[in-house]
């Protein structure tokens, strides 16, 4: 096996080696073969073993660590271990990289899993840190893809975090849309969140 004759008697020859991605069938005796193409295999799969004068078999393509998927396993390749790109990822065992859901991050290569963003913060797009809201929206839980509008805190609230509006304490007053509370004026009280003197309500100078 492996080698044949061009003449009875004669010497016998070494069967020659096809091209990568071939390999020889029928050298033997008189007959010094003919180099045929590898079979394909199925998906996640490729030829292993395919050369000389064996035409190989079907082997699954083998999974990677996580954080990295498997690229180039096709043919006669067993391809590869590559880092998952930014905004993806993948676990132990697996060969392809999932995509962040909604609300959540990946900024670094080769990441196992993905980061919730946390309150107050939403993700603008997986492959990069989480956002702070801008001012007058708020993210009332972790893992909130975009932020809500805040809704104006009314007279005699204030808010400074953007997440509730909070009471004026006693002797101080807002106007509407306020991110602080202001002292009553000299012979005032507030009252009702406003403050009071005579029957007449005074609102803060500029």
């Amino acid at each position: 096996l492996g080698f044949y004759r061009t003449t009875c008697p004669g010497d016998c020859l070494k069967c020659a080696d096809c091209d990568r991605g071939f390999w020889r069938k029928d050298c033997a005796d008189m007959d010094s073969g003919t180099c045929l193409a590898c079979d394909s295999c199925p998906e996640h799969q490729y030829r292993f073993g395919c050369s000389g004068s064996l035409p190989g078999s079907c082997k699954n393509c083998e999974s990677c660590p996580r954080g990295m998927k498997r690229v180039g396993c096709e043919g006669t390749s067993p391809g590869r271990c590559e880092a998952c790109s930014p905004g993806s990822f993948s676990r132990d065992d697996e060969s392809v990289c999932h995509p962040c859901s909604p609300g959540t991050v990946a900024p670094k290569a080769g990441a196992s899993k993905c980061e919730p963003c946390g309150m107050g913060t939403f993700a603008a797009s997986a492959d990069s840190a989480c956002e702070p809201c801008a001012a007058g929206s708020f993210a009332p839980s972790e893992g909130m893809p975009s932020c809500t509008p805040c809704e104006a805190c009314v007279a005699g609230t204030y808010s400074t975090d953007t997440s509730q509006c909070v009471a004026c304490p006693p002797g101080k007053y807002s106007e509407a849309g306020s991110s602080e509370c202001h002292p009553c004026p000299a012979g005032t009280s507030s009252v009702l969140r406003a403050c009071f003197v005579s029957q007449t309500l005074f609102k803060r100078r500029e």
